[in-house]
């Protein structure tokens, strides 16, 4: 089973938010901080898209593919899905 594991680090003055799908768990990653998306899949990877809206402005959603993900902000687990 083929892994992948990317870094994303907010360099903004804002917070970012994102969404993990396919349950749409959402949280913000604060100016300055990094998370790690990594975990495992068969044939689709995880993919990160990045869209805007109204209410969140620009946001980032994970998606695990047919795999796990692990999200970690500044090495903490912070959301198993």
């Amino acid at each position: 089973m083929p892994a992948a594991k990317i870094a994303i680090c907010n360099r903004t003055s804002h917070s970012m938010h994102f969404h993990i799908e396919p349950n749409c768990t959402q949280f913000e990653l604060e100016p300055g901080k990094s998370l790690e998306v990594s975990g495992t899949y068969d044939v689709e990877p995880i993919s990160i898209q990045y869209s805007d809206d109204a209410e969140y402005g620009m946001f980032g959603s994970i998606f695990p593919g047919d795999g796990s993900v692990l999200v970690k902000i500044d090495g903490l687990n912070a959301v198993i899905e």
